[in-house]
């Protein structure tokens, strides 16, 4: 016979079949008959019970082999209820800083792997924080959720959290993330690239963005991967994001950037491959502070800290487009200022205290040739205001036919 039949132990039908040379390659007989029923029948691995015959009251030896079993022609499946109840033993080898996948196996087999402690977390979750790839490759085989997790604090994301880079390839690679898990947010806006960048674990970060993680999400204050990696002084990550295209002028929702922020928590290496990738020094954050001004006035109290006095020498010492040049001739109609800023690289999309870009300053003025310019070079038409205005609303209120028109064909 080339087949070994499973029967229930419950209703002694026949459930499956087997071929007898993959159940005899498996390491142990008990492993191969739950491999079978885990990948052709969807059973969670552990709660698969294996006996030699319907009376026998205990279950095959685990590490005994098919050849040792006798190579018998039949064995008796029962598929476990796991308990869902009293998962206290499963938290705690899970939750463990020394990994133990013998000991979890076998809770395993009595207890649902997606089970959840009072603050929502599973059992995925804590061998996430900790690290332990091994245990995380059983709670695959027991067909646990890695879906779930506490406001979004899913096990990929503490995984990043971490810096647990060989937990975060797994889940990536298992195939079972059903929903987008790299956009997941959690209780702080984070996603899980936002918040490897915020804890510097660049193995994490470049793994996220190979497997297209949105380099340019926001979390809740608005801040970015890169902006959160330089506010935390993590040159690395800053190097590999800018590297990556991300937007290195990108403004938080209090118009902080990266070298703002940087040169405010006194971060010389980032403010200096921040300067060198060519960031705008001259932006000013929602409290009119540009990166020199927070640099030197921290420098001022702080002087027993290097860091400041270094932000403020890299910083004045830098050159570059300003962004006040292109705000300022935006506002005051001067095409020639607007082209010589954009020339030297300021973004169009950098924005005044207000909120206000080159091209809704233009707008509200009525400066139709600076409109017409900034509209050429690709300013984003639809961005806001702090006080939601547009390019368009603002042409509207202060009665600027002519630039309300030209924005209409520009379909705004």
């Amino acid at each position: 016979m080339d087949r070994v039949c499973f029967y229930s132990l419950v209703s002694g039908e026949e459930q499956s079949r087997m071929d007898r040379a993959e159940l005899r390659a498996a390491a142990t007989c008990l492993e191969g008959v739950r491999k079978h029923f885990h990948e052709h029948h969807g059973h969670p691995f552990f709660a698969v019970k294996v006996f030699r015959s319907p009376t026998d009251v205990a279950v095959i030896p685990r590490q005994q082999t098919f050849e040792e079993l006798g190579e018998c022609d039949s064995l008796f499946v029962l598929v476990a209820t796991l308990d869902k109840e009293d998962p206290r033993q499963l938290f705690a080898i899970a939750d463990a800083r020394d990994e133990n996948v013998a000991a979890l196996e076998e809770v395993l087999e009595e207890v649902d792997a997606d089970v959840r402690d009072s603050h929502g977390e599973t059992a995925a979750c804590k061998v996430c924080r900790q690290g332990h790839l091994g245990m995380l490759r059983s709670l695959h085989l027991a067909n646990a959720d890695f879906t779930l997790g506490p406001r979004g604090a899913t096990p990929l994301l503490l995984s990043c959290q971490e810096g647990h880079l060989a937990c975060a390839r797994f889940l990536l690679g298992t195939g079972r993330l059903v929903l987008n898990l790299l956009e997941v947010r959690d209780r702080e806006s984070d996603t899980p690239l936002t918040k490897a960048a915020r804890f510097g674990h660049t193995p994490c970060v470049e793994l996220l963005v190979a497997s297209r993680a949105d380099i340019e999400a926001k979390g809740r204050y608005g801040n970015t991967a890169i902006i959160v990696a330089a506010k935390h002084g993590h040159a690395d990550c800053v190097r590999f994001l800018l590297d990556q295209g991300a937007v290195k002028d990108a403004q938080a929702n209090d118009l902080n950037t990266s070298l703002i922020l940087a040169a405010d928590r006194g971060h010389p290496k980032s403010v200096e491959i921040l300067l060198s990738a060519g960031a705008d020094k001259d932006i000013e954050a929602n409290n009119g502070r540009t990166a020199l001004d927070c640099a030197s006035g921290m420098a001022a109290r702080r002087s027993d800290v290097e860091g400041y006095a270094e932000c403020a020498r890299l910083l004045e010492a830098a050159k570059g487009g300003n962004s006040r040049q292109l705000l300022q001739g935006a506002e005051l109609g001067r095409p020639s200022v607007v082209r010589a800023a954009l020339a030297a690289g300021v973004s169009l999309e950098v924005k005044n205290r207000y909120g206000k870009t080159a091209l809704m300053l233009a707008a509200e003025k009525g400066h139709v040739e600076c409109l017409q310019l900034l509209l050429a070079r690709g300013a984003n038409k639809d961005a806001q205001s702090n006080d939601d205005d547009s390019a368009l609303s603002l042409a509207s209120t202060h009665g600027h036919a002519e630039c309300l028109a030209l924005l209409r064909a520009h379909g705004a």
